[in-house]
């Protein structure tokens, strides 16, 4: 739990995880902040957030979490600017993001940076579901109460927690 500008939020971070470079606690200022971001939204209701960063040896690869039947499709992205609320700040990850254990048997992921396209920071448009993990991420106190995660979910504990919290930012019109 952070107290940063005023501002209580509870920041996570893996136990096999360092920040490397800047300031890993002022990386997670937006939460709790009214801003203008650029959000992305896809025709499929889904959006991929692994197609923000560069893997190595370009291999496209998704997100713990995100459905099976989504991937390998190509849906119609756009992007408007939008100012909101940030209720969760989710930074990328590098070297080995989580990704599903069926594609890390496959794929030996290695992310080197995130895209350019993407800098500093994007949200998930209105009616756009991806899941987030607990590696590097930030919530506002207002939704703490909500990262509730049953142990019975087990390893995916986090990510079916991650769509209740997009679900109901979206249908109080804030921003992940």
């Amino acid at each position: 739990l952070a107290y940063i500008n005023g501002c209580e939020r509870l920041i996570m971070i893996d136990d096999d995880n360092f920040p490397i470079l800047g300031d890993f606690f002022g990386s997670h200022n937006i939460v709790g902040t009214e801003t203008e971001i650029e959000l992305i939204s896809s025709d499929s209701g889904w959006y991929n957030v692994a197609e923000s960063m560069i893997e190595k040896d370009r291999i496209p690869f998704y997100a713990r979490g995100y459905p099976w039947p989504e991937r390998f499709k190509s849906p119609k992205i756009t992007k408007i600017k939008k100012r909101g609320k940030v209720v969760s700040n989710c930074g990328m990850v590098l070297g080995e993001p989580d990704v599903d254990a069926t594609s890390r048997l496959f794929w030996p992921i290695n992310t080197i940076a995130m895209d350019s396209r993407f800098e500093p920071n994007f949200g998930l448009g209105p009616g756009t579901w991806a899941p987030f993990n607990d590696q590097n991420t930030a919530i506002c106190k207002e939704i703490m109460p909500v990262f509730f995660r049953p142990p019975s979910t087990g390893r995916n504990c986090d990510i079916w927690t991650s769509y209740v919290i997009v679900k109901l930012a979206d249908h109080m019109g804030d921003i992940i």
